[in-house]
């Protein structure tokens, strides 16, 4: 296919299924996943958050709590870390304005309801991770 990148998705459910329990049968699939496409001589691209968040944080109110800023922070720390040293290129939060839209706006994913308010907020909650998120990586690269 003549591929000399790849874009891929870590899912932290799959990370952190439990509020601060990392698996880290999964961050060696990734690791494996990350090897086999330097060795190919394809370039990895990783996205930190694709739509999807452990159950965990849903129960706990999702992206209207404030409190997941910082679960989220101590995710990507913990991706970053441990994979760090491996990636270039990193994707914080995959398309946040489709995932507040379709969540909280009109409701299509997860929700019945729609709120103007709880969109505003998602999206700065969003914002915010991203933002602390990009500090994490540029923090690490510098260290590399």
């Amino acid at each position: 296919m003549d591929c000399n990148s790849y874009r891929f998705s870590i899912e932290w459910a799959r990370i952190e299924p439990e509020d601060g329990k990392f698996s880290q049968d999964a961050i060696d699939h990734y690791m494996n996943v990350i090897s086999d496409l330097k060795k190919s001589g394809i370039e990895p691209l990783v996205t930190l958050h694709h739509f999807t968040n452990p159950l965990w944080i849903e129960e706990n109110g999702g992206w209207l709590n404030t409190s997941t800023i910082k679960f989220y922070e101590r995710y990507v720390a913990h991706i970053v870390n441990s994979l760090g040293s491996q990636i270039t290129y990193w994707i914080t939060i995959n398309e946040p304005n489709v995932y507040v839209i379709a969540k909280y706006l009109v409701g299509e994913w997860f929700l019945n309801k729609t709120s103007i308010k709880d969109s505003i907020k998602a999206f700065r909650n969003l914002y915010q991770a991203h933002k602390n998120a990009f500090k994490i990586i540029k923090k690490q690269q510098q260290q590399c």
